[in-house]
């Protein structure tokens, strides 16, 4: 059994290495900060992991080791749970808020800053061994109950900003968080299930989100570019629902036109072209028109 979860845990922190660096190579390719955040979040799950076969190699060989390695070695691997429940606690809500478009307001900021400080302080706790049992349980509650509330916020308050197949793949995120945080519970309380403890719980639910991650991402490397023969490409539309007028805007943006010139080639006020370029960039997350460029080259044929 020992054995088992120990390969259990190397593969999901195998797949969590391969996912975050999909991932962040996504980002590279079409400068979504969301994808960074999100990479983030799959590197602080890799965290919890390393954090599970440190643990277990440390019991496995206590006999043959000195006390003081052993309780050394167990203080390393609460470093990595520690650095893995701020990681995913502070990437997620970001990555909510980024893939909704959201303003700041008090309500992102406690979302922001709460759970990650939180996941500090139990995590310090647990590193301490101050009320060990308690801040496990809140360590790992807070882990999972992050990530899926970020996931629910971003399928529910993004107004259609998202595929309906991303939708699907959030949705299967949610149910793996559903189903697997009870056991989770069960194990830091001392009611483990025999056949089900937290470490096979957790590394399932990494490999689980691991694969729909990279299922998710090759569909996203399969999609067209943004730039065909050096004409923006109707998908690039189609992908930020950009309207009609917006379009136009866009193409003269990337000719290197002027508010007013725009405004004058399209026969609408300079006002009326900032309020385009105001909707175009809360569409596509980014700022100013550099950030514009830089998004349409960055998928091209």
């Amino acid at each position: 059994m020992e054995h088992f979860v120990s390969f259990l845990t190397v593969i999901a922190i195998s797949l969590s290495s391969v996912s975050s660096a999909l991932t962040l190579w996504l980002y590279k390719m079409y400068h979504n900060k969301a994808s960074l955040w999100f990479a983030a979040s799959i590197a602080g799950l890799g965290c919890f992991l390393i954090e599970i076969l440190i643990w277990r190699y440390a019991a496995m060989i206590q006999p043959i080791i000195s006390d003081h390695l052993y309780k050394g070695m167990l203080s390393f691997s609460n470093i990595w749970a520690l650095a893995g429940g701020v990681l995913v606690c502070s990437s997620m809500p970001r990555f909510a808020m980024i893939q909704t478009g959201a303003s700041p307001c008090l309500k992102w900021i406690l979302l922001k800053w709460i759970p990650p400080i939180l996941a500090f302080i139990s995590g310090f706790m647990f590193l301490m061994n101050i009320l060990y049992g308690i801040a496990l349980i809140t360590l790992q509650s807070l882990l999972f109950s992050t990530l899926t509330l970020s996931i629910i916020i971003v399928i529910f308050y993004s107004h259609g900003k998202i595929r309906q197949k991303s939708r699907n793949y959030f949705k299967s995120i949610i149910i793996l968080s559903v189903i697997c945080l009870p056991f989770i519970i069960l194990d830091a309380t001392g009611h483990p299930l025999p056949f089900l403890p937290a470490d096979i719980i957790i590394s399932l639910y990494a490999i689980g989100i691991c694969i729909t991650s990279l299922n998710e991402a090759k569909k996203l490397f399969g999609q067209p570019t943004y730039l065909q023969s050096n004409k923006i490409s109707s998908y690039f539309f189609e992908n930020y629902g950009i309207s009609k007028r917006e379009r136009d805007v866009v193409e003269l943006v990337l000719e290197g036109d002027s508010n007013q010139q725009i405004g004058e080639k399209l026969f609408i006020s300079e006002k009326t072209v900032e309020n385009h370029l105001t909707s175009i960039f809360r569409k596509t997350n980014i700022k100013n028109r550099i950030e514009l460029f830089r998004l349409i080259h960055s998928s091209r044929d």
